[in-house]
């Protein structure tokens, strides 16, 4: 299960549409070189890294060296864990609310 901190990053690695187009294009077509996922953005190798370094931080991406080519690789499951997180904080929320309006009813009568 993922931890509040944990999905905190990954939701924050996924907030610029940027990097959710690199996890989606990775994604599709499967592992690639860095220099491969950075092309269709224009983006330098450097620039590319620093977006691939927070998304791998947040365990959305994985990568490792290959010789002098870093490849990229999806990890299905780190989005299986977020969407599970995600589930558990709406129904506490859910569960929140629904006893401030029990609450807040009684208040009223």
């Amino acid at each position: 299960m993922v931890k509040y901190r944990d999905g905190e990053k990954m939701l924050n690695a996924l907030g610029l549409p940027l990097r959710r187009s690199m996890v989606r294009r990775l994604r599709l077509l499967g592992a690639m070189s860095l220099s491969k996922l950075a092309t269709p953005y224009k983006l330098t190798l450097p620039a590319a890294l620093k977006h691939l370094r927070i998304l791998e931080s947040s365990g959305i991406v994985k990568s490792h060296k290959h010789g002098r080519v870093r490849v990229c690789v999806y990890n299905p499951s780190a989005l299986k864990e977020l969407g599970g997180w995600l589930a558990s904080q709406s129904a506490f929320w859910d569960s929140s609310f629904d006893r401030l309006e029990g609450l807040m009813s009684k208040k009223k009568k």
